[in-house]
């Protein structure tokens, strides 16, 4: 299974964005993150197969392409002026 890294998760893989993961068998997405030390708290959106999914749901083995991304914050900084 090709897993990607989006935004600060890459921080939980040693820098790396896209990770590749043996997953033989079918496995709940919520266990292959736990299994790779990424807090489930941490996923936003996760996106399997270009389909959005829940990761407390949602099934994936090896054929699978899975895009993980962390919340965004940010905005207009009021303090800024020009």
């Amino acid at each position: 299974m090709r897993v990607h890294l989006g935004g600060y998760l890459s921080f939980y893989a040693a820098g790396r964005t896209h990770l590749d993961v043996p997953q033989p068998e079918p496995a709940r997405l919520r266990d292959v993150l736990l299994g790779l030390g990424l807090p489930p708290g941490e996923v936003y959106l996760a996106v399997a197969n270009g389909q959005l999914v829940d990761p407390a749901n949602a099934f994936v083995s090896d054929r699978d392409e899975v895009k993980l991304y962390p919340p965004v914050d940010g905005g207009h900084d009021m303090s800024c002026r020009y």
